[in-house]
């Protein structure tokens, strides 16, 4: 054999094999091969001959250049059930940016083999006491460990684990929580402090308040004692759960549920201001509208950071002023209608040139939308509380449907209709 035979021969195996497109039916076969669209059919050139299909049989074409196809062809050659064969492929697969195959792949390997390490971490599992958990399972199990005092097993097991996969900031969060109450009810009242402080410094405005609080209340009772007010949880939370009840007086913060029930009082304490800065502009409202609005605004500050603290504890106060916010409404939407039947009722008396009738079909317009604008305000303020404001908001959606009604008539008799 020549030395340019040789070289030839040398050149081929270098030469890359042109990789092949790949054809899926509808009903599951795969063909590989270089792919021909004819019109109504499409051409296969397999190794082993053409196929030719109609445009219906064909569910999806993977061009050479897709990881896809290469997907298929390995499918299609993998030993079945062998557990090494599968989880190569499947980071092949997560290497190529197929993360659905790659996830499927780990599932089919962890039906087969429920233990094996690679596929449960792969999809996001961690072991944790001899059992695998999803990160999500494992923050809920840890809160229910701390509920039952088993603060140790958070510290020990659960943590270690949990503080290196919590990526995303609502599962550091999350961690962070179960970290500051674990810490706490190891007695540990300064370090549990030090994790509130961090966690109140990573939001901005209330949402960080009861964090802040928290830690407020730490530095308060460094010795990690509290007088509680009343019982926790309430009676109406209870819903047979006696056995979990604080009662009132002194408490340790370690105690599972106690700082809650602190943090309740903290809350409580802010509604307590809140009322009496509401009584206040409640006697202001005639004599200084102003200074009644800026009370009302500290009230509403009170009650945002009571919230905070504990989630919607302020809706029976927030109703209360929504109502008083919506009889004032109500007050001058009054006065505006008892204008308007004033004026309609001149309307009809009156001979007025066509100028001075459109003029006065105007004014009343005007004043039909300035209702508008106040039933549509009372629409607003109520809706967030419609179970409880049921009445003035369907006497507000009412009444809107009676100014437009109104309003059309006027409209029309402009137009001349």
């Amino acid at each position: 054999m020549s030395r340019a035979t040789v070289t030839c021969w040398f050149l081929l195996l270098l030469t890359p094999l042109a990789m092949a497109d790949t054809l899926i039916t509808t009903d599951g076969r795969v063909f590989t091969g270089t792919i021909t669209d004819e019109q109504d059919t499409v051409r296969v050139d397999t190794d082993l001959g053409v196929v030719r299909l109609d445009r219906s049989e064909v569910r999806e074409i993977i061009s050479q250049e897709d990881p896809r196809a290469e997907l298929q062809r390995r499918l299609a050659e993998l030993p079945d059930n062998v557990i090494e064969a599968i989880v190569e492929l499947a980071q092949w697969a997560s290497s190529k940016g197929l993360d659905d195959q790659a996830r499927d792949l780990y599932q089919r390997v962890i039906s087969i083999e429920p233990s094996n390490v690679t596929a449960r971490q792969a999809l996001g599992y961690v072991l944790i006491q001899g059992s695998w958990l999803t990160l999500s399972e494992a923050i809920e199990a840890a809160g229910g460990k701390l509920r039952y005092d088993q603060h140790r097993n958070v510290l020990n097991d659960f943590l270690p684990v949990l503080e290196p996969l919590a990526k995303s900031p609502e599962n550091l969060v999350l961690v962070k929580e179960l970290q500051a109450q674990a810490l706490l009810q190891d007695g540990q009242i300064s370090a549990a402090r030090r994790v509130f402080e961090e966690l109140a410094s990573s939001f901005e405005g209330t949402e960080g308040y009861r964090y802040k609080a928290a830690a407020a209340m730490l530095r308060e009772n460094p010795d990690g004692m509290y007088v509680l007010s009343e019982s926790y949880p309430p009676e109406f939370e209870l819903f047979g759960r006696e056995d979990e009840t604080i009662g009132p007086g002194p408490v340790s913060l370690a105690q599972p549920m106690a700082l809650e029930a602190a943090l309740r009082d903290m809350a409580r304490r802010e509604l307590e201001a809140a009322r009496k800065l509401m009584s206040e502009a409640r006697a202001l409202e005639t004599t200084d509208p102003q200074l009644a609005s800026a009370r009302n605004d500290e009230a509403l500050g009170s009650l945002d950071r009571a919230d905070a603290i504990v989630p919607s504890i302020s809706r029976s106060y927030r109703v209360e002023m929504t109502r008083r916010r919506i009889n004032s409404i109500r007050s001058a939407i009054d006065a505006e209608a008892r204008n308007f039947d004033s004026q309609m009722a001149t309307l009809g008396k009156q001979s007025l040139a066509p100028p001075a009738f459109r003029m006065k079909v105007n004014e009343l317009v005007r004043l039909l939308d300035g209702i508008k604008k106040h039933l549509n305000e009372v629409v607003r303020i109520a809706n967030p509380y419609q179970r409880d404001l049921i009445l003035e908001f369907s006497w507000a959606q009412r009444d809107l449907a009676r100014i437009a009604d109104m309003r059309q008539e006027l409209t029309d008799a402009l137009e001349g209709r």
